[in-house]
């Protein structure tokens, strides 16, 4: 079985962004920037990059939430629940917008 390089990108990065990220969160403006605007924003741009090289796939955006699902308990609390159901929509989003958004070259 061969692995994927782009795949292996696309899944570091989110591992990179879920499990790392939340670390650099050293008081409530950098959590709120770091949890409000950067990982959004990431989910979205590597969910652009999986849409570009692999089509729309619902079950990609399936897992992006079940990779966000345990950061809940380990940097969070169950008031982060809302940001799984954010991070499948930004997926959903930024796959539609890779492969029906632009052209390919």
């Amino acid at each position: 079985m061969e692995i994927n390089r782009k795949k292996a990108l696309i899944y570091g990065g989110l591992l990179l962004n879920y499990y790392l990220l939340p670390l650099l969160m050293i008081d409530t403006g950098s959590g709120m920037f770091i949890l409000l605007l950067l990982m959004p924003a990431l989910t979205l741009v590597l969910s652009y990059g999986y849409g570009r090289n692999f089509g729309f796939k619902p079950v990609y955006s399936v897992l992006v939430a079940i990779l966000f699902l345990p950061t809940i308990w380990i940097h969070y609390n169950e008031s982060a629940m809302i940001y799984l159901f954010i991070n499948g929509i930004l997926s959903l989003l930024g796959q539609a917008l890779g492969k029906f958004g632009g052209r390919r070259g």
